[in-house]
């Protein structure tokens, strides 16, 4: 189940990336290893007591666009 999952999310990144709608500067597979970890991140800090649960939402949604967003063209 997790080979299909994990194929579907590069098969996302990939789409996300020819579309011109994630950055194409850096593998789709980087960008989906980023994105992986940060929702790992976020849901121990929050189980940790680190960050505060009324701040995750943002916190999570401002990294996840700043890593996955297309940069604008110079």
């Amino acid at each position: 189940m997790s080979v299909e999952i994990g194929s579907c999310r590069m098969w996302l990144s990939d789409r996300g990336q020819e579309a011109g709608e994630l950055r194409a500067d850096v593998p789709a597979a980087w960008v989906l290893a980023s994105l992986t970890w940060l929702v790992v991140a976020a849901a121990d800090g929050l189980r940790r007591g680190s960050i505060a649960p009324l701040a995750m939402e943002r916190l999570v949604s401002e990294s996840i666009v700043a890593i996955a967003r297309r940069r604008n063209d110079p």
